[in-house]
């Protein structure tokens, strides 16, 4: 029979967490967000310069 999951995480690694805040005023929330639209943007700017890059290698070339 296979193992059974644990029904809660282990709480010693878990952050304490106030229940009367919100999803906006958590900090680990705000820093996830944060570096999700860092990754975002960066992922835009590593594909706009490959496009910049190509397009210029054309009407130069």
């Amino acid at each position: 029979m296979a193992e059974k999951k644990p029904e809660t995480t282990n709480p010693s690694n878990l952050a304490p967490v106030d229940p009367d805040e919100t999803l906006d005023q958590r900090a680990d929330i705000r820093a996830a967000r944060f570096e999700t639209k860092l990754r975002r943007w960066a992922l835009f700017g590593v594909v706009a310069a490959v496009a910049i890059y190509f397009v210029w290698q054309a009407v130069v070339g």
